[in-house]
């Protein structure tokens, strides 16, 4: 199975070290996100082993076949990367323009873009995915806006990234919104050009529109291609996540909490989940509910 972490919260930016004592404890607790303290899963994480013996024959051990992080800001998680190296894994790391207004607690733009850069070298440019997401429009930003400050992020990325995944603002917001089927042409259009122009493939993530006119295909972000070539192993089951309509993602097991990210985006659907508006959750506050045990099996055949 693919670990998510995580689309509920960015554990990179804000808890990498509870993720790494869990990690190294074996197991995750998570509990169930539509019941407030309800049953709490208690996920038990092996990572995949994989031996031949002398005649050519494979033992696989293990239920954790890799591990999707979600983030806007890894660099917190650098100093533990080692402790990884049983694992496969890639990062989704969001980079956009915006600025406090909008994405209030992020560190410089660019910063992140010098931490972007650095993991690409650590880990290299397949394992680290651009999202450029969700595009938004106020009346401040437009389709020229985000044509400028794409072509300047693309620059920097040439090279470090080979995929961007896009998509646009979903719900309703009082200062911002989604643009509209011209603008979303015409911007993809610009997109498109500006990426390859730079080494970069653009895809869209859970859109039901179509831009292959502009060589743009609709893609996963926990991505079984891109498992399979990280694992050389092919995926047992073409189903899918489901997380929304259009979502072409594999199954996953997120360890995430909703309403504990302190990013603060206003375009955020991880906080306010449910209705929630109270303070702020913690990934490290302490469960209270039922504890029962999930297994989880490899999603893979390995070769």
């Amino acid at each position: 199975m693919i670990l998510s972490a995580s689309r509920r919260t960015d554990i990179p930016a804000l808890y990498g070290d509870w993720f790494f004592e869990r990690l190294r404890a074996g197991y995750f607790l998570v509990p169930n996100p539509f019941i407030e303290n309800g049953k709490i899963a208690k996920i038990s994480v092996e990572p995949v082993k994989v031996e031949t013996n002398i005649m050519g024959g494979k033992t696989v051990t293990g239920n954790i076949d890799g591990i999707v992080f979600w983030t806007k800001n890894p660099r917190p998680m650098f100093a533990q990367l080692n402790e990884l190296d049983q694992y496969k894994y890639y990062f989704l790391f969001t980079l956009n323009p915006y600025d406090k207004s909008i994405e209030r607690n992020l560190p410089p733009l660019d910063r992140r873009i010098e931490t972007f850069r650095e993991l690409s070298e650590k880990i290299g440019a397949e394992r680290v995915v651009w999202r450029y997401d969700p595009i938004l429009f106020t009346q401040e930003i437009d389709v020229k806006w985000h044509v400028r400050q794409f072509e300047d992020l693309a620059k920097q990325l040439d090279g470090y990234t080979k995929r961007c995944k896009i998509s646009f603002l979903i719900g309703k917001h009082p200062k911002m919104f989604a643009p509209g089927f011209n603008e979303r042409r015409g911007l993809v259009k610009n997109l498109a050009c500006i990426a390859e122009a730079h080494g970069i493939k653009i895809e869209t993530c859970a859109l039901a529109e179509e831009f292959a006119e502009f060589g743009i295909i609709k893609s996963s972000c926990i991505d079984p291609e891109l498992w399979e070539r990280l694992l050389n192993a092919k995926r047992k089951s073409k189903q899918l996540d489901g997380q929304r309509k259009e979502c072409l993602c594999m199954p996953s097991v997120d360890i995430g909490i909703y309403n504990t990210c302190t990013n603060g985006c206003d375009y955020c659907y991880a906080n306010g989940f449910y209705g929630y508006r109270g303070k702020p959750k913690s990934m490290t506050d302490t469960l209270i509910g039922e504890i029962y045990e999930r297994k989880i099996e490899k999603a893979f055949n390995y070769l």
